[in-house]
């Protein structure tokens, strides 16, 4: 085949896909250039060749690989492809400033007493579960919504409110009868910001989902809460409590 022919072959592979390719060629032709690099070509080079200034290429190329994938690394996470906690924060804050007219909920998933999944399973049975779960919170936010991975077992989605409030439990009903052969052994709390304010910071939107989720842990007959300043101000009075104990002790 030709060198088109093998590139557009080599673009049509994922894993070919990949790995740079650089032409060499007799031709230094402008069109042919633009041509190559319009197949998919990562450099042109034409003779007469010159071994340093190839080396010198290759080397670049290699170094710009190196630093898209730790890029990668720091957008998405290693196990699951989710968005790392980081990157999810950004995300957030471009899909709200860029969609003004649309209302949101974040969503926070954690699972109960992971660790003692891990212990029972194994850590390879672990992150099986984690990653099964990633696909089914991916497939349901669809393109039009955001996955992240925080922290071990702890999820966050961002999603578009497309029912009413009093329906909200739907979105929640859907996991719970997710096709998720492991998840039969595991109980899911959920919790639920609902964004009415946009002035308030990304970082303590996501603060107030994950204190959601937190008030309900160990708590077997409840499986989601959503935030509301009742549910803040009781979890400040309790931690005033915890504050105040070791002073009330010593005296």
């Amino acid at each position: 085949m030709d060198g088109f022919t093998f590139l557009d072959r080599m673009k049509e592979d994922a894993d070919m896909s990949l790995i740079p390719v650089i032409v060499m060629t007799q031709s230094d032709n402008e069109n042919d250039e633009v041509a190559a690099l319009t197949h998919g070509a990562t450099d042109f080079v034409s003779k007469p060749y010159r071994a340093q200034v190839i080396l010198h290429r290759v080397a670049s190329i290699i170094e710009l690989r190196e630093s898209a994938a730790m890029v990668n690394q720091f957008r998405f996470d290693r196990l699951t492809g989710l968005y790392s906690r980081e990157f999810f924060y950004q995300q957030v804050k471009k899909c709200l400033a860029e969609n003004e007219e649309k209302e949101y909920n974040l969503i926070c998933s954690n699972i109960e007493n992971f660790k003692l999944y891990n212990d029972a399973f194994g850590m390879p049975a672990g992150d099986r579960l984690l990653k099964e779960i990633a696909s089914v919170l991916q497939k349901e936010v669809g393109e039009t919504g955001l996955c992240g991975r925080i922290d071990a077992d702890r999820f966050i989605c961002l999603q578009e409110r497309s029912v009413e409030l009093g329906d909200r439990t739907n979105f929640l009903k859907k996991y719970q009868e997710a096709p998720i052969d492991t998840m039969k052994n595991i109980v899911m709390k959920w919790g639920i910001y609902e964004i009415n304010d946009r002035t308030v910071p990304v970082e303590q939107m996501c603060d107030r989902v994950l204190l959601a989720v937190n008030s309900i842990k160990g708590q077997y007959h409840n499986h989601f809460a959503i935030y509301d300043d009742a549910l803040r101000s009781n979890l400040l009075r309790e931690q005033a409590i915890i504050n105040a104990m070791e002073t009330a002790l010593e005296e």
